[in-house]
């Protein structure tokens, strides 16, 4: 293949990878979005030993388990809308881990949950939201209304980032939590006694905070295999978290 040739074919390439043909055969852009999986030490759980009893693994192995499966889950779970990657295991060009930048440049705080204005049309299952009767089975959880956010506070983390990976926006996951509720209204028959939480926070190019918030979704208490819930319930959170980025970034790309 000439060279000329060779340059044109990995253009067609980069091309392929920034834009989708839709039906119509115009080209519409993708956001890409990085996804930022929680440090080690974000994960709230009541039930890790359980968790290990049912995997067979150590609650160490647990709590690896539960990052690389959330945030493996949240990235597969992006729809087309979005171009997703992550920074799991991710080296840079230097030698060095990114993570380890990120987790020493942010600032986290608990903040109340932002209201976004949405035009979805799906239903209360895949809203952050509690529905009014699952806030009647599980109370305690409408004292939980609160997100744990990120803040940049290096913004040369931001270039540094984006050097590297040339995002749109970032997807900071701050924390996991594991919840088992004990109020007594949730051992009726086919009421989920457990709570799966995701707090995440939405950064653009430049670190701005565009939104943030809490998806979560609750599963039986039998139910104690981590990669069962990493497979099942995790894409369920993550489902809920690009939905709503959706409705984030929608009005952004209209006033530009």
């Amino acid at each position: 293949m000439k060279k000329s040739n060779s340059i044109s074919f990995l253009l067609l390439l980069c091309a392929a990878r920034l834009f989708s043909q839709t039906g119509d055969s115009s080209w519409v852009y993708k956001p890409k979005v990085l996804v930022i999986p929680y440090e080690e030490v974000m994960l709230v759980s009541d039930i890790t030993n359980e968790l290990a009893e049912g995997s067979g693994m150590s609650p160490f192995d647990v709590k690896s388990a539960c990052r690389s499966g959330l945030t493996i889950a949240i990235t597969d779970e992006a729809d087309e809308r979005f171009e997703a990657t992550h920074l799991l295991s991710t080296i840079d060009s230097l030698g060095q881990s990114p993570l380890q930048k990120v987790f020493f440049s942010i600032s986290r705080s608990y903040q109340a949950i932002p209201t976004v204005a949405t035009s979805s049309k799906r239903t209360d299952s895949t809203n952050t939201r509690l529905s009014a009767e699952e806030k009647m089975n599980h109370r305690f959880l409408d004292k939980m209304e609160r997100h744990l956010a990120a803040t940049v506070q290096d913004t040369a983390l931001v270039t540094y980032l984006h050097r590297h990976f040339n995002f749109d926006f970032l997807l900071l996951i701050n924390q996991l939590d594991f919840i088992q509720t004990d109020d007594a209204l949730t051992k009726a028959a086919g009421k989920g006694e457990r709570w799966i939480r995701v707090h995440y926070t939405l950064l653009n190019s430049t670190g701005k905070n565009v939104s943030g918030g809490i998806a979560r979704c609750s599963f039986p208490k039998e139910k104690n295999n981590i990669w069962e819930l990493a497979l099942m319930e995790f894409p369920t959170c993550g489902e809920q978290i690009w939905q709503k980025l959706s409705d984030a970034i929608q009005p952004l790309q209209i006033s530009e």
